[in-house]
């Protein structure tokens, strides 16, 4: 279900007028997050990504590229 919800969200995002919060809200780091819920953060990041990544800032696909590496680094805990 939360697949789902992600996928459509990245779909929506492309009316968004607000991409750039929306992508940077996404990636924000909550170690205390549960593993399904940072899942369903990073598929609904990746649809964001995918179908609106070319209206981002470049200050804002810095920003998510850096949250995910920090992400990436932290995953034996996080995932």
């Amino acid at each position: 279900m939360r697949k789902q919800a992600a996928a459509n969200l990245g779909a929506l995002s492309v009316m968004s007028p607000r991409i750039d919060a929306l992508a940077t809200d996404l990636v924000k780091n909550d170690p205390g997050a549960e593993p399904r819920l940072r899942e369903a953060q990073l598929w609904a990041l990746r649809g964001i990504l995918l179908a609106s990544g070319d209206r981002l800032t470049p200050a804002t696909v810095a920003r998510v590229g850096s949250q995910l590496q920090s992400m990436l680094s932290d995953a034996g805990t996080c995932f």
